[in-house]
């Protein structure tokens, strides 16, 4: 069973936090999967990646269709949890593809329902056949491409434009352009900290797009910020009220540049960014208490290795 839980771990987790979005239910969906697992020792399971995939996808499908109701009653903009990316360990860097763990992805198949997300991710991140993804989703394979079609039709659709072109582009990027993502996030933070909105203006892209997830724990925007103006103003408003003690250090989160503020040594915040042509196209603030915790430990654990 060990032998087993390293191999197929990985593979198991990316699945499950590509579905929820969620870094510790994914885990407890893993790990209540191998114990099922272990109650059939007795049994004979034939092609043991796809039954434990299946096993995966259904309990996530459960999950999703009793967390929308959670979902929808959210309060503000809903970020996923953060994943550390610069924290994981070589196995599971395998499966986190930037792109397909990128907040902007995780956002994308927030639009879709949960049998839409789960051929979508099976379909797109993991290369399933729709004949393997039929037999792990218990539909039929004619079945499965009509929902696969209809779920990137929505994708593409009104409100989602903008995420799906900036996905597309993030997917043909050099890996050198990383650097110079980080170099203007960070000239972003200083641009914000110093007060300088012209400086501001020339990061931004004029259909920019920030979120602020508070989860109604912290005080937060309840809506998506556009424009380049409203963005600049917003944060600049963020910069006025700051503490004097914070600091910052860079990161990589979910596949991206970004930042994690600390107040005195406690994690305040993190920021990641997405970009389009040289200019920033979206921002992503958290700020959630429940969630930042998560980071929390895992900015540990990577001081510890």
């Amino acid at each position: 069973m060990e032998k087993l839980y390293e191999e197929y771990r990985p593979l198991l987790f990316s699945l499950a936090y590509q579905m929820l979005g969620s870094v510790m239910d994914a885990e407890d969906i893993v790990h209540d999967t191998f114990l099922s697992l272990d109650n059939k020792k007795g049994e004979e399971i034939q092609h043991i990646k796809a039954y434990l995939c299946r096993m995966v996808t259904n309990r996530c499908l459960d999950y999703l269709k009793s967390a929308r109701k959670k979902r929808e009653l959210y309060i503000g903009p809903w970020l996923p949890e953060p994943l550390l990316t610069e924290a994981m360990e070589e196995p599971l860097q395998k499966y986190l593809q930037k792109d397909r763990i990128s907040i902007a992805f995780l956002l994308l198949l927030e639009k879709l329902s949960p049998p839409e997300r789960c051929i979508v991710v099976l379909r797109d991140s993991f290369s399933y056949t729709f004949d393997e993804i039929s037999a792990i989703v218990d539909k039929t394979t004619a079945n499965c491409r009509q929902i696969y079609r209809r779920a990137k039709a929505k994708i593409h659709s009104e409100g989602a434009g903008n995420f799906s072109d900036e996905l597309e582009e993030s997917m043909l990027r050099k890996k050198g352009e990383n650097q110079v993502d980080s170099s203007l996030l960070e000239q972003l933070v200083l641009a914000i900290l110093q007060g300088e909105p012209e400086k501001l203006s020339q990061l931004l892209a004029e259909d920019v797009v920030a979120y602020s997830d508070g989860g109604g724990k912290v005080k937060a925007a309840l809506q998506p910020i556009y424009g380049a103006d409203r963005v600049s103003r917003f944060l600049l408003g963020i910069s006025s009220k700051r503490t004097p003690d914070i600091t910052f250090r860079p990161t990589t989160i979910n596949g991206s540049p970004g930042l994690v503020f600390y107040v005195k040594e406690s994690l305040w915040s993190m920021v990641a960014i997405e970009m389009k042509r040289e200019r920033i196209q979206a921002i992503y603030l958290l700020m959630n208490p429940d969630k930042l915790s998560l980071l929390s430990l895992s900015e540990q654990q990577a001081k510890l290795t």
